[in-house]
Formats: structure tokens, sequence, C-alpha cells
């Protein structure tokens, strides 16, 4: 399809060609009556000098011409320069919607994840005080309270599509919001809405940053 912009670009370049045409055709006109000068014609004075303003006047419109054509190319290229930032930018927005996402979520499971421990952990307790009734045979307690039976509910509610069920070095063991320091996308370039909750200022122009949050020793988070 094309532009207005290649459009007049063809249209001035026609142009341009015909002026060279028609300075050509003048040029032999002018050769013409410099012979007829030669032979004491006394009209070939007024003659030349018609053409040569003809061919003045075309060498300026040519000229217009060519400095239009720049223009246009110029313009032609700065908005394509603004039409691929703008693409950019609503990569880098789209990018950052997801990853805000990605950071809420990790997050949640975070804290879904330290409340299943404690849930465990008080079914631990419930189990090792049921035993201690004697009202259980101690062979079922200890089917239910070894991690083989956590390790199959696991594998029921699916986690084994996630988790790998194996305890990783000491070292190893941090959140799944840790990662949000690699999720701060588009941060200077992404435009945010003026009641994004959740958000900081720090007196500057520079774009607010979600506040983060990290696990501590206790199961509590700080900022």
């Amino acid at each position: 399809m094309t532009t207005p912009h290649e459009s007049r670009l063809a249209e001035l370049a026609q142009r341009a060609a015909e002026i060279d045409v028609e300075v050509a055709a003048l040029d032999d006109a002018y050769a013409s009556v410099a012979g007829q000068f030669e032979t004491g014609n006394a009209a070939a004075l007024k003659q030349a000098e018609q053409i040569e303003h003809k061919v003045s006047a075309l060498k300026r419109e040519k000229a217009l011409a060519q400095a239009a054509q720049a223009r246009i190319e110029q313009s032609q290229k700065q908005e394509l320069i603004e039409a691929e930032q703008q693409a950019i930018r609503q990569r880098l927005v789209e990018a950052r919607k997801h990853a805000d996402a990605a950071m809420i979520l990790n997050t949640r499971i975070d804290e879904a994840l330290r409340a299943l421990a404690d849930l465990f952990g008080q079914r631990s307790n419930a189990l090792h005080a049921l035993a201690n009734t004697g009202a259980v045979n101690s062979v079922t307690i200890n089917k239910l309270t070894n991690k083989s039976a956590a390790t199959r509910a696991a594998c029921a509610a699916r986690l084994h599509a996630f988790i790998s069920l194996e305890t990783c070095a000491p070292g190893s063991m941090q959140p799944l919001s840790v990662a949000n320091n690699v999720l701060q996308i588009g941060r200077a370039a992404a435009a945010i809405p003026d009641d994004a909750p959740n958000e900081e200022h720090d007196g500057t122009d520079a774009i607010p940053r979600r506040r983060l949050f990290r696990a501590t020793n206790n199961g509590g988070d700080r900022s």
C-alpha cells in the first residue's frame, strides 16, 4: 500500500525528470538561437533571453522539488523512528503487565507455602498427640506422619508439575519472591497509572517502583 509520503515523493521525482527533459530541449533551442544570432538575426537576442528565463525558472523549480523531497524523506524517517519507539513501548507495557502478575503470584505462593508448612506442622502435632493417647495403632500413626503420605497428597494436587519434591542444599533455599528483583521490566519506559496501588515515589521524576518484600528468619515479611 502506497503511503501519502511515497506518493508525493514519486510525484516530485517525476517532475524533476520532466524538468530535465524540458531543460535539455531549451538548451537545444538556445544553441539554435545562437546560430541565428551569428547570421545577424536581431530577434535572436530576445529569444535567448526568454530561453534563459525559462531555464532559470525550471532549475529553480527542480531545486525546490529536491528540497521538498529531502524534507519529506526526513519526515518519513522520523515517523518510522517514532513508530518503532511506540512499538517498543507497547511491548514493554505488555511485558510489565505480565511481570507484575508474576511478582504478585511469587509473593502469594511464598505466603501459601509458609501457611502450608504451618498446617503440616499443626497436623504433625495433632497426630503425635493422638498417638500419645494410645487410642490408635502406632503403625497407622507412623504411616500418616511420614513424608510419603504428604508427597502423595502433593502429587494428587498436581504440585509435582511445578515442584521437585526433594530437599535442596540449605544455601539454595529461598522464596520465589527473590526473583522479583529481576522482573522489574520497562520501569523507565512503561507508563504507570496515577492510581496504581502499592507503589512508592522518591520525589524525582523516575517511574515509581513497587515495594518489595523478603522473608525474615521468623517467617514474616519485611520491606
